[in-house]
């Protein structure tokens, strides 16, 4: 087993880790939810640009009887095509509206709420990270410790396999030798048979706390060359075989 550099492997850890990913994404908002919320207690200032030309009258109907000295009316005039083709011509008047408005909050009490409570909020996921980080760092040590405890289990049922085989051939031995039984025999090979049983067990858990090492570091799909993507593609590619044609 090779030596866990841990100071590694918690930086690692805080590079490849999700959940710390996602809590500094949080903190980026809160930030950005801050900045807002500043904003916000700003007086504001809204500017507006209108242009515009009119086209509402036309050519005077010659049909239309109205009172002497009143103008023509809407009505007297041309139709919608003449309205139309006066929108665009040259010498139709013309308008053009500039205007600004600002707009000074008066005590704005709603405005600082929202700042006291953005900030709040972003000391909040300050201390989430913080306290994330240092969970990461205990959870690594953890798994560090335990691979290395599961290394010396493997160790010792590998030696306790060892001593039991020649347990066993000395317990053999002594058989055609006439000194012992076979019943002593047969205890010997239970004790090698425990022993064996014991070492898959050290192996088992040493497998496990390899991969709760790897977990802990978040390297652990790096570890078995899988692939967010691959995933997605096989699922897909199994999804569309299993489609009826």
């Amino acid at each position: 087993v090779q030596p866990v550099d841990l100071n590694e492997a918690v930086a690692t850890a805080f590079e490849k880790r999700p959940e710390l990913a996602a809590a500094q994404r949080r903190l980026d908002q809160g930030e950005v939810q801050l900045k807002f919320a500043k904003n916000q207690r700003l007086p504001q200032i809204d500017v507006g640009v209108r242009y515009r030309t009119g086209g509402t009258d036309g050519k005077i109907n010659p049909d239309y009887n109205f009172p002497l000295g009143d103008p023509p009316p809407p009505g007297s005039q041309g139709n919608f095509g003449d309205t139309f083709d006066s929108y665009f011509a040259t010498d139709r008047p013309r308008e053009f509206v500039a205007q600004a408005t600002v707009s000074i909050p008066l005590g704005n009490i709603a405005g600082r709420k929202n700042v006291s409570k953005a900030r709040i909020e972003l000391r909040r996921a300050n201390s989430q990270i913080v306290q994330l980080k240092q969970q990461i760092i205990v959870a690594v040590r953890s798994a560090a410790r335990g691979l290395l405890a599961s290394a010396q289990g493997v160790q010792a049922a590998e030696r306790r396999r060892v001593a039991a085989v020649e347990q066993l051939r000395a317990e053999q031995i002594r058989l055609e030798h006439g000194e012992s039984t076979p019943y002593d025999v047969l205890l010997r090979q239970s004790d090698l048979v425990d022993a064996e049983s014991q070492k898959i067990t050290a192996l088992q858990a040493f497998r496990n706390a390899q991969a709760q090492l790897d977990r802990q570091k978040g390297t652990i799909l790096d570890t078995w060359n899988v692939s967010i993507a691959n995933v997605r593609q096989l699922d897909y590619q199994s999804l569309s075989a299993s489609k009826p044609q």
